[in-house]
């Protein structure tokens, strides 16, 4: 075999060696990953306690007809303070209607006869 057929086999040798270590090393990571992410998985449904402790105290509430009222009772005040009052409706007439008197030209200078 000629010595250049020899370094093209090698080249070629050593660029498949390279590939097949970058990908060897790209399946490790995302086997490691697969890993992770299963053991999220298995933790996160493995571990009930925040959801059941949630669905408990939510049934507590609809067993308590008082807290919903008190509930619905104070949406009610809520929306209630931020409903507009007639006299801050008035306050922002005047507010728009004074702003309208200052950027308004004055009126036309007119010859005293």
């Amino acid at each position: 075999m000629p010595s250049w057929a020899r370094k093209a086999a090698k080249g070629f040798a050593d660029a498949v060696s390279q590939q097949a270590n970058q990908a060897a090393a790209a399946e490790q990571e995302r086997e490691r990953m697969a890993r992770r992410a299963e053991n999220e998985l298995d933790t996160i449904s493995g571990d009930r306690s925040a959801v059941e402790a949630a669905e408990a105290k939510l049934a507590d509430v609809e067993a308590g007809p008082s807290l919903l009222r008190a509930i619905d009772d104070a949406r009610l005040g809520l929306q209630r303070v931020r409903e507009d009052t007639p006299e801050l409706l008035e306050a922002r007439r005047k507010v728009l209607e004074l702003g309208r008197l200052l950027v308004a030209p004055p009126e036309p200078l007119q010859v005293a006869t």
